[in-house]
């Protein structure tokens, strides 16, 4: 079986080197794609890098802010396998900047590993599938909310068309503006949570001394 990985990434994420290697050990290719999202659409960048994996079983797509255990991406790959499946989508944690506790979203899994013959994304990471695997007991490790507020900022604006900037309000709790959709989640119920130690070990201790 012939495992990828695909990230789109933006020149301001400072995890992608940590990203690329928690799949070191189960992905025979790691393609990488830096891109604009102004001018090139999320979900055209991830259709571009799913052609040119068509001759693996299965790829991981996800974020270079994201992260899946080593136990979960063998757990995602055997339940793909047995169930035929052609897209996997797992729980998710978004952990806030202190990586002792998470915005609790309990209506959202993301896409994270796809059969790259038997989808197409559409509007930035919806997918159109057919047999999906849905894996509650699986994490996707967000770290994209508990980035430099500065960082979350240019990454937002990185994103948006100049117009829908200007439309953003100045939140009083975050030191940049946040469009609608992410402040819901920033202002969520924040739960405690104990980093896993692998993630802890890849971040070189990240949240230890928080």
């Amino acid at each position: 079986m012939r495992i990828a990985t695909l990230i789109p990434c933006l020149d301001l994420d400072c995890y992608l080197d940590k990203v690329k290697s928690q799949f070191d050990d189960i992905s025979e290719k790691i393609l990488t794609v830096t891109h604009d999202f102004k001018i090139v659409s999320e979900d055209r960048v991830r259709n571009c890098g799913l052609g040119y994996l068509q001759e693996f079983d299965y790829v991981f797509t996800i974020d270079a802010d994201e992260f899946i255990l080593k136990k979960d991406q063998q757990k995602l790959i055997d339940g793909m396998k047995k169930g035929n499946h052609d897209a996997g989508f797992s729980s998710i944690l978004n952990y806030t900047s202190d990586f002792k506790h998470f915005y609790k979203r309990d209506n959202h899994m993301p896409v994270v590993i796809v059969d790259p013959k038997k989808v197409k994304f559409y509007d930035k990471r919806c997918l159109h599938f057919n047999n999906p695997l849905f894996s509650k007991d699986v994490c996707l490790h967000h770290l994209g909310y508990a980035m430099e507020k500065s960082i979350i900022n240019k990454k937002i604006n990185s994103h948006l068309e100049p117009e829908k900037i200007k439309g953003m309000i100045k939140r009083e709790k975050f030191p940049c503006s946040l469009p609608e959709e992410i402040y819901d989640i920033m202002k969520m119920e924040e739960k405690e949570i104990i980093i896993p130690n692998e993630l802890k070990e890849l971040l070189n201790g990240i949240g230890e001394n928080k």
